[in-house]
């Protein structure tokens, strides 16, 4: 297993750190980034290349509802034992799978 993407989440649900980690073998150039744009016009020449694929951004974002639903009130509060302490006391676990990958 190896990690795709990471995600680093602030404490209003806003992303403050998104990077897709590439397999240098599969990915020709920066152009990969931004073979999903919007309507496939060409990035301006000034603009640096995005951290992250539209496609990784879309997965993470998905996984953030999905912990927002498991973190929010009852019913859904349902990722966390009462009384639990350690060091996995606040893993959530598996958030979604997505095709071949899978979201923690």
């Amino acid at each position: 297993m190896a990690a795709i993407s990471l995600a680093i989440i602030g404490k209003n649900n806003e992303p403050l750190f998104i990077k897709e980690f590439f397999d240098e073998s599969n990915r020709c150039s920066t152009n990969f980034l931004y073979e999903e744009e919007l309507f496939g016009l060409p990035p301006p020449k000034d603009r640096p290349p995005p951290a992250c694929s539209l496609r990784q951004q879309f997965i993470l974002h998905s996984a953030l509802d999905r912990f927002e639903q498991l973190a929010g009130p009852s019913p859904g509060y349902a990722w966390r034992t009462t009384n639990a302490s350690g060091t996995d006391a606040m893993f959530v676990g598996l958030l979604c799978p997505v095709d071949d990958l899978r979201v923690y």
